[in-house]
């Protein structure tokens, strides 16, 4: 297991590997907000992310960027990823 560092926003970096980009549905959780809000964010370019299909709904979501990173939530975001990978391991 890799050992937890500081990274360049100042915040603890987490000892399992995380996704490049989440799903609208993380961010609303880690950020706290409804998803039509992280959608509109997308669109706007607030958060750094990626249409999944060009004139769809859906967005990938850079993992890595100060607005998630710094949300509310992310250590429970980082927690789910860590059970997810324990079962993975099983």
């Amino acid at each position: 297991m890799k050992a937890s560092t500081i990274n360049s926003h100042g915040k603890l970096e987490p000892d399992v590997p995380l996704p490049d980009y989440i799903k609208v549905t993380h961010a609303a959780k880690i950020l706290q907000l409804p998803p039509e809000v992280i959608r509109k964010y997308c669109h706007e370019g607030i958060l750094e992310a990626k249409r999944n299909n060009p004139g769809s709904g859906m967005w990938r979501i850079k993992t890595k960027q100060p607005t998630i990173l710094n949300g509310e939530s992310w250590g429970e975001f980082v927690d789910y990823c860590r059970r997810k990978q324990e079962k993975f391991r099983g």
